[in-house]
This record gives structure tokens, sequence and C-alpha cells, in this order.
């Protein structure tokens, strides 16, 4: 069956469907020859077409790093079925630690903490490349008490991807992060490409007179050029690694700060969301000559109490992470419901609510993506199952 409208308008109507519900994109693809020609032979115009149409890339949905059962789970953003296959993923012991470029970075270790490795997954096609550890760099006393995090980047034509598509047997770049809590604090930032299929050196620790600069573990990495930059529980420090020096140096938050999650600035650079009180405060790092003397630029203040529904005024309130990229940012309120709130048009929306009172959000990491259907699933004419 062919449709008789030419395909360029087909792509108008098509680009126009709700990108946070891809379902709608896979029954599209199942409907006849020139619909399937537009979103699957033609997917790379198709997805560009998007980007142009909507801008920032839609949330498809999070993962929940807190503790307890929901925690490791993938929440889709919408009640429809998810593309993404959990199912790929059969290790009991594993957690999300970084989503970028479609890919998401997986952590895992055996009952035992005996073998911990790091998976590069992506989650609309199951694919995986399993990563061994960079070599030990810890002494034998300290390792139980070592944490494992990372990030992980496109590293196609060293910049030149539009990150559209990027493909999981495409090129990329992992940084693991390792910290403990001992004294004095241990950290050690590694880097793998996928080119060489080797980690290298560690990079060299700051230069710091105090060693106790780092307290507690990353929770979140932001990338910002050729640097990402890690955020840590105390909220006080910013650990920066040049991807392309390999170097580390650290950064101070504002003072007074906490509850705090990094994001990008509204000049694309870095930049900081945090509930000192009851509002939440942005600011951007201005660092004009490069010199990495500059300084937090305070942005906006949203006042939360005049965009909250009246029964959730005056509730605990907290910032549980960002999406990079934009300008969203995701609030728990009242210990289990998350709200997505874009600081830019002061827009907020109630998302999700824990199951069973499953308590607050620690932390979310957001899976956002532009999507068209692959061939395979369009030719066999089957659609993804329900996210786990």
């Amino acid at each position: 069956m062919a449709s008789s409208l030419p395909d360029h308008l087909v792509e108008e109507i098509l680009v126009r469907l709700p990108q946070d519900e891809p379902v709608h994109l896979e029954r599209a693809s199942l409907v006849c020859t020139s619909w399937r020609r537009v979103l699957v032979s033609d997917r790379d115009c198709f997805l560009r077409r998007c980007r142009g149409f909507h801008g920032a890339p839609p949330l498809l949905g999070y993962f929940d790093l807190s503790y307890g059962n929901d925690a490791k789970r993938f929440v889709p953003a919408t009640s429809t079925t998810s593309p993404v296959r959990m199912a790929a993923l059969h290790r009991r012991r594993w957690s999300a630690v970084d989503c970028r470029h479609g890919r998401v970075l997986i952590h895992y270790e055996d009952e035992d903490r005996s073998k911990r490795g790091f998976i590069v997954w992506d989650p609309l096609t199951g694919r995986q490349q399993h990563l061994g550890m960079p070599s030990a760099s810890y002494p034998s006393h300290v390792c139980l008490n070592t944490s494992y995090t990372g990030a992980v980047v496109c590293a196609k034509d060293d910049g030149g991807c539009d990150h559209l598509d990027c493909q999981a047997a495409g090129p990329f770049r992992v940084v693991c992060l390792e910290t403990n809590l001992l004294r004095p604090i241990f950290v050690c930032v590694t880097s793998y490409s996928s080119l060489t299929g080797e980690w290298n050196a560690p990079a060299p620790k700051p230069n710091h007179d105090n060693h106790d600069f780092l307290r507690g573990h990353a929770k979140q990495s932001l990338l910002v050029g050729d640097a990402i930059y890690f955020l840590f529980q105390d909220d006080r420090t910013i650990l920066r690694y040049d991807l392309g020096r390999h170097r580390l140096s650290e950064m101070d938050l504002p003072p007074f700060m906490w509850n705090a999650t990094l994001m990008t600035a509204e000049d694309g650079g870095l930049g900081l969301a945090a509930l000192p009180n009851n509002d939440i405060h942005t600011w951007s790092w201005h660092d004009d000559d490069g010199s990495g003397g500059g300084c937090w630029v305070e942005q906006r203040v949203i006042e939360l109490e005049t965009l909250l529904p009246r029964r959730m005024r005056n509730k605990c309130r907290r910032v549980v992470g960002s999406a990079e990229g934009t300008s969203t940012v995701f609030v728990d309120i009242s210990f289990g419901t998350l709200f997505v709130l874009d600081v830019k048009s002061k827009k907020m929306s109630k998302k999700f609510r824990k199951r069973n009172n499953g308590g607050l959000f620690e932390y979310v990491l957001p899976y956002v993506r532009f999507y068209a259907p692959s061939e395979d699933l369009a030719i066999k004419g089957q659609l993804p199952p329900r996210a786990i």
C-alpha cells in the first residue's frame, strides 16, 4: 500500500507527532511503504527535521538512581509503549551512571565485588559493548571503599558529529572516575577510547594543599565543550576533566550552596541550579580569558511557590537532576513526586510519582533523544516491548 501524498508532505505530518511518544512513529512506519521510507530509509533527514522543528530532543524517560525498590528502574516519559529494551540487561548488580549522545553508561559488579566493569549500551537497539576496568590504582586496603562513576561521549570525527543519531557501533570515549571515603581522599580519572580499545594512564591529580577537597562521591557529570565536569555529593566541589589535554582541576561552588545540580547554562557553558532556600537559583560560570580564574554569576531566581499546585506548596523540595543541553531541571517535591521545570520559560509540570510510597528521588538520570524507527523493526512489523 502506498500513500497518495508526496514524501515531503508526509514528512511534514510525521514530524509533528509527539516526540516523547515514540510508539506513534513506530506505528506510522507500518502504515505503508512511503511512510516507512520517510521514517526509515531517510532516517537522518527525518531526525534533522525533528530537531529543526522541535529544538531540544525530547525526554524519553529517566533512570531512577534512588535506593530501594525503584532503584535502577527506567521510567518512560509517557504511559505508552517504550522503545527502551531493558530486558537486555541481565546483571543483578548494575547502575546507570551516565546518559549522553544516545548511549547509556552502565557500571556493574559481581555479588562479591570480585569482578566489575562498564557497559556502553544503546537502549533503543539493545546493543552493548563491555569494557574491562582500568588497571588498579588504589592500594588493596582501600578497594572495598571505592566508588566508580563515569561519563560517555561520542568520539566521531573529533566532534564533527551532530549527535542526532549516534550509533552504538560508532566510536566513543568513556571517562572513569574512582573515589573513596577514606582519608586522605583518593581520586583517579582515566579514559577509554573505543578506537584503541585501551584505557590511558591516570590523569595527574590536581595541585591542592588540602587533600580533603573532595567529600563524598561524584553524583553527576556534564559535558561542556571539551571538558567533563563532575559534581560531588558535598555540593561544594566540581572536578573538571579536560578530554583533550587529559588534565584535572577543581572548582568551588558558590558559597552557602547545597542541593545543587549541574546544568547547561543559557550561553551553552557550565551552569548550576540549586535550592539554597525555597526558590531555585541558577548560575553560570564566566571565565573570559580561559585561565580558570573565573567566577559564578547568578542568572535567575525562580519562585516555586508561584508555580506549584496549592497542595504542594510548603512541601520539602530538592533539585535532583537536569537534562544536558537544555534549560530543564528535575525537582522532587514532597518526597517522591517529580516535577520537570524549564528555568527559561518557568513552565513546570508534574511527570512522575514514586510507586508504593517508594521514598524521595535521590537523583534522576534523564534519557533524551530524537527517535526514528529502526529498519529491522519496520520490516518485521514489530513494536518494542514495554520497558521494565
